[in-house]
């Protein structure tokens, strides 16, 4: 298999770690944001879409979310030549800054810090975890060790 099609498998997989991790936060009341429902809002305000409502909306929500985390590790493992997993948590931290500094005043993602210490809390630790899986993910199949020194 293609290195880059690791990354984007592994990116993707790395995605449904991060999305479990938000839900459930947001399940048990931990979190006051869904993911989820942060997709389906943005997708109905960028294409208009009544349609994207419901379980159909969730749908496309999860799978436009895994899409993007896909490709975003497919150019994670065609960039990174280290063996190590801060490049990972790197990654993680860069994520969470974009959705949270860049975007929110493009009106493409609320600001997390808008909804509590808990639900900003939880959004860092999903994309922190996001980038460690995706990591070791690549590195694995690279037959590298999984380092954090």
């Amino acid at each position: 298999m293609r290195e880059w099609a690791v990354g984007f498998i592994g990116g993707v997989l790395a995605s449904f770690a991060r999305l479990a991790l938000e839900e459930l936060a947001f399940l048990g009341n931990l979190s006051s944001l869904s993911r989820i429902g942060v997709f389906t809002d943005t997708m109905q305000r960028l294409f208009g879409a009544t349609v994207l409502t419901g379980p159909t909306g969730w749908m496309w929500a999860i799978v436009t979310h895994s899409l993007i985390l896909g490709v975003v590790g497919l150019i994670f493992a065609m960039l990174v030549e280290r063996r190590v997993l801060w490049m990972g948590l790197g990654l993680g931290l860069a994520l969470w800054l974009l959705m949270n500094i860049i975007l929110p005043p493009l009106g493409v993602f609320p600001a997390v810090w808008n909804v509590g210490a808990q639900t900003v809390i939880f959004s860092l630790a999903s994309d922190l975890l996001y980038g460690v899986i995706l990591a070791a993910i690549v590195l694995l199949y690279r037959h590298q060790p999984v380092t954090i020194h």
